[in-house]
């Protein structure tokens, strides 16, 4: 699993996408935390992920 900042993820987005397309996990980061929406085991859990 590679982790990406929020800031780094905006600005390259295309080439993040493209990297999941081909079956790279990404953990989006903010102040070196993990966003709790985006985490594939967050998502797999029944709690619905707080919104942004």
């Amino acid at each position: 699993m590679e982790r990406v900042n929020i800031t780094e993820l905006r600005s390259n987005l295309p080439l993040c996408l493209q990297k999941v397309k081909t079956g790279v996990e990404l953990q989006i980061t903010s102040h070196g935390k993990s966003l709790p929406g985006w985490c594939r085991s967050r998502m797999k859990s029944k709690r619905p992920a707080r919104g942004f």
